[in-house]
């Protein structure tokens, strides 16, 4: 017969010389401390932000890139308007509803030729004598500043958060871009758009993207041109050809750029080739988009 093994029980703990002990640590091999910022991984004790080093500076690591965070641009919404109605334009179900026509308690309501939106969400409208502020909720317009120049386009051109933003309109005679003070005073030239080019209808800035305007040029007067403005450099970049005309309106949200026209179309526009895509027309057609306008802190993804 074979004998049964006999249950050995625990193992007696061997005593280690504390001069034989390892320094105590609370961190492996692979760990890092401090703890990594949100977004960052841990790569063999170094932290890092995707393939890169760890971000620095108010930078935070966002899907594997370091990216200055973003003020809230509150909700997600783009402001279109035609002549004389105001619309809300859905950037993520891209639907739209009519708010009203604009109106006025102290004077008789203008044709409005842009729309802009400041980052603390407060919009404003522009007509050929006159910036005005607008309650989204009502249609209601109230006067801000008086113009001289007659204009097609309005924007608050983008900047850092705390800074104070340009509020710039886009005129045909002479083809140019001037900024507007709100305080009141004469507009002041910012630059000249020139290469045979006039601004069709809409300018737009996007913190940490760019601003972006629509042209009518003589050597292709069949379709608008999507350019690239450079306020620094004092330069305005053709992109590409819309495959649209009168783009005279613009908007951004969640990386991408739509356009509005004058014949009541929705488009979005590729911002590596200009070329537009069309997401639908105004049913029933109450006349062409004369504008639109987004936050310029809108989300870039």
């Amino acid at each position: 017969h074979m004998s049964r093994p006999v249950h050995a029980g625990p193992l007696p703990h061997r005593h280690v010389p504390a001069s034989q002990r390892s320094p105590a640590s609370h961190v492996g091999p692979t760990e890092c401390s401090p703890a990594c910022d949100a977004g960052e991984r841990c790569d063999a004790g170094t932290c890092r932000c995707g393939s890169g080093p760890a971000c620095t500076g108010r930078d935070m690591c966002i899907e594997g890139r370091c990216e200055a965070p973003r003020p809230d641009p509150g909700p997600a919404v783009i402001w279109a308007h035609s002549r004389s109605e105001l619309e809300r334009f859905d950037p993520l179900t891209r639907t739209t509803r009519i708010v009203g026509s604009f109106w006025s308690r102290t004077e008789s309501a203008p044709g409005m030729t842009d729309l802009a939106v400041r980052s603390d969400g407060a919009v404003f409208t522009v007509s050929n004598d006159g910036v005005f502020e607008v309650n989204v909720d009502t249609a209601e317009v109230t006067r801000v500043v008086d113009l001289t120049l007659a204009n097609v386009g309005m924007g608050f051109v983008a900047a850092e958060p705390g800074a104070a933003e340009d509020l710039v309109i886009t005129t045909r005679d002479p083809s140019a871009i001037y900024r507007v003070n709100l305080d009141g005073g004469p507009e002041t030239l910012v630059l000249s758009i020139g290469d045979g080019c006039i601004p069709s209808g809409d300018v737009i800035s996007v913190l940490d993207v760019g601003t972006y305007i629509t042209l009518f040029c003589d050597d292709d007067p069949t379709q608008d041109y999507l350019a690239v403005v450079d306020f620094d450099a004092g330069r305005i970049t053709r992109v590409g050809p819309t495959g649209f005309e009168r783009v005279w309106g613009m908007g951004y949200w969640g990386g991408v750029l739509f356009g509005f026209t004058d014949f009541g179309e929705a488009i979005v526009l590729n911002m590596d080739t200009g070329r537009g895509t069309l997401l639908f027309e105004r049913e029933p057609f109450t006349g062409g988009y004369w504008g639109a306008g987004s936050n310029a802190n809108a989300p870039i993804r």
